[in-house]
């Protein structure tokens, strides 16, 4: 490489120093590399997922600008047309608030976020209601008193709370029913092994004055 062509290399935009044609670079969309899991589940399911991800001269699997693995993959497009796959890392560090491809990005990757963080919120609320579907665990819970004094008046216990709760309440109240739930089994856990040691004592004690 002749000295003009290294200095123009070193001025280059990162992408275009990777390879990536040449800019400017427009956000196209996400695409996510199926997790092994559903391979493993439902092999159908996961090899139509990767004949379904889209055709990128690179980055399908690895970001085309730093090379590193990645599962979200961020395609953009350079000025000839041909998709390039990256990481949101590489398009948050080469970029600036308030460019295109920086804005669109980082309004995908937030609803990435969201939507993942609704998923993880789906599944422990069902976990919640599992748990609070058994019936050792609605012992427990109508064993106590409702902690609203009205409702503990009209003889309301604990399990109607947390029964209303999952039918009413939004997420933060879903999952403080299953924080009430684990600290409620685990103080009658703690009941009944105090009472079973209580009881063994009395034995040894009745047979001792036998």
């Amino acid at each position: 490489m002749t000295e003009t062509g290294e200095q123009e290399r070193k001025v280059a935009h990162p992408f275009a120093r990777a390879g990536m044609g040449v800019g400017p670079w427009r956000f196209v969309g996400v695409a996510q590399i199926p997790p092994t899991s559903l391979g493993e589940a439902n092999p159908d399911a996961y090899n139509n997922a990767l004949r379904d991800l889209p055709k990128l001269k690179a980055g399908l699997g690895t970001c085309a600008c730093c090379g590193m693995a990645i599962m979200n993959i961020f395609i953009v497009r350079d000025s000839a047309g041909d998709l390039w796959g990256v990481g949101c890392d590489c398009i948050r560090k080469t970029h600036r608030k308030g460019e295109p491809i920086y804005d669109a990005a980082m309004q995908a990757k937030a609803e990435m976020d969201r939507m993942a963080r609704h998923e993880r919120e789906d599944r422990k609320a069902a976990a919640i209601r599992a748990r609070l579907a058994d019936e050792s665990v609605r012992a427990a819970l109508k064993a106590q008193p409702h902690p609203n004094e009205w409702r503990r008046s009209q003889g309301a216990t604990l399990l109607d709370w947390a029964d209303w709760m999952m039918d009413h309440a939004g997420t933060r109240g879903q999952m403080d029913v299953g924080h009430v739930i684990e600290r409620t089994v685990a103080a009658a856990t703690q009941k009944g092994s105090g009472d079973e040691a209580g009881k063994e004592g009395t034995d040894a004690e009745g047979q001792a004055v036998q």
